[in-house]
């Protein structure tokens, strides 16, 4: 019993001290609602902290991944399987390669080629490209040291017309990037990427290339090179065009720029690349737009066409269309 008296005793005294700490006469305990409105605002404290605790880890996140220059992605990417026929040693063969399909904004184009078990590689030369006696100062092969081999598919240029084919009606140029596999020494080109962009009659410069990028580092592709049109000019390198290339050679010296000059009578396309002693001089080049560039001091031409590109009839592609 004194125990029990005891621990009476000592419970009110702790009540009552909680009380005189709350602020808190004994009326205000026995009334309900106070007792709901202090529920509530108790209740209310724990959701705000809650909502601030989220907040800030997900700003520490948000932090974390610039910090570490880590690409974000708003838009959903979806990876599905695709067997891609190429040709090695004169057979055809199979392999697996992940292509990544952009669901949002707007739905991936995938056109794939129809081509017969036996393909057909033929080499790409200046004279392929040509439909009459051309003058083009720049039709001449150059040296450009040991590369691999690059092989494109038969219709890569037919179908990258089609696709330009509006854009070239209004006198505006379009691009897009190529992605290649390797394998055995040689680079199997196997994706045609059109991303948004912004363009002239003179001019195109890609836009949101993150979302490039991602469809090229989703499945391992290699970027081989890019391709534009000429609509209503010759087909040659511009000074933007030239620093353009240089940006994919130096990631990968096989790379290659493709030109579209429709209306060009001489030259319906040509395939080119920067030589050694081009790459020097816009390596040190600091001018933008378009200007005049230094000749190579070694006297050979800023860039030539490429005698390392194959067309092959047995390559399968996909174009993705992200405009």
């Amino acid at each position: 019993m004194r125990d029990r008296d005891r621990l009476k005793k000592y419970w009110e005294k702790v009540i009552r001290q909680n009380m005189t700490h709350l602020r808190l006469t004994k009326d205000m305990t026995l009334d309900r609602r106070v007792w709901r409105l202090f529920t509530a605002s108790l209740v209310s404290c724990y959701v705000f902290y809650i909502v601030f605790l989220f907040f800030v880890l997900g700003f520490l996140v948000l932090e974390l991944r610039i910090f570490w220059k880590q690409p974000l992605y708003f838009h959903e990417v979806v990876v599905r399987p695709l067997h891609t026929l190429f040709m090695a040693g004169g057979v055809c063969f199979q392999t697996n390669v992940h292509t990544v399909s952009q669901t949002s904004p707007s739905p991936g184009i995938s056109l794939i080629h129809n081509f017969p078990h036996e393909a057909e590689i033929s080499s790409v030369s200046s004279t392929d490209s040509s439909s009459g006696p051309s003058n083009y100062s720049r039709n001449v092969q150059v040296a450009f040291g040991p590369l691999n081999d690059v092989h494109i598919p038969t219709r890569l240029m037919e179908n990258f017309l089609e696709i330009a084919s509006d854009n070239t009606k209004k006198d505006i140029e379009t691009c897009g990037v190529l992605g290649a596999i390797i394998k055995d020494d040689t680079f199997y080109t196997t994706s045609l990427i059109i991303p948004k962009q912004e363009s002239t009659s003179n001019s195109c410069q890609a836009l949101q290339e993150e979302e490039m990028f991602a469809i090229l580092h989703g499945q391992s592709l290699f970027p081989i090179g890019w391709i534009h049109t000429h609509p209503s000019q010759t087909c040659f390198m511009s000074s933007i065009d030239l620093h353009t290339q240089y940006s994919y050679q130096v990631m990968v010296p096989e790379a290659i720029a493709i030109v579209m000059a429709p209306t060009d009578t001489s030259r319906a396309y040509g395939i080119f690349r920067l030589s050694d002693g081009g790459r020097k001089i816009l390596k040190d080049c600091p001018e933008k737009g378009f200007h005049l560039h230094k000749e190579p001091v070694d006297g050979s031409p800023l860039y030539g066409d490429c005698s390392n590109v194959y067309i092959n009839s047995c390559l399968r592609l996909e174009i993705f269309d992200l405009r």
